[in-house]
């Protein structure tokens, strides 16, 4: 049961999210592009003034504002810090504001 509603297969997967131990984020990205990719495949891409705002708002709240425009980073380049990326990949999962939200290995 979810919000007193029995909630089974399909149903469940639009209304919950997973953060796994292990960030899946793009390196060459930046922190607000990951956002904004993010927010278009979940919100659609003809919102951009509500995505927008999405993106922005969990930046802030997320304590992200001051890495916003930094990519997140591969191997062979710098990029965001390990808790930044554990935020980024949080935020990521929000941005589809799920009703249930699972996290692997949060601390």
């Amino acid at each position: 049961l979810i919000n007193g509603e029995r909630v089974t297969g399909e149903k469940f997967a639009k209304v919950s999210a997973y953060v796994a131990q292990e960030e899946s984020l793009v390196g060459t990205l930046t922190t607000r592009e990951t956002l904004r990719f993010s927010a278009r495949l979940t919100m659609g891409g003809d919102m951009s003034k509500a995505i927008d705002q999405t993106v922005e708002d969990l930046i802030v709240h997320l304590g992200l504002a001051n890495c916003a425009d930094t990519i997140v980073g591969t191997v062979f380049q710098k990029g965001l810090s390990g808790g930044q990326k554990r935020r980024l990949s949080l935020a990521v999962e929000l941005v589809r504001r799920p009703s249930l939200l699972v996290l692997d290995e949060p601390t």
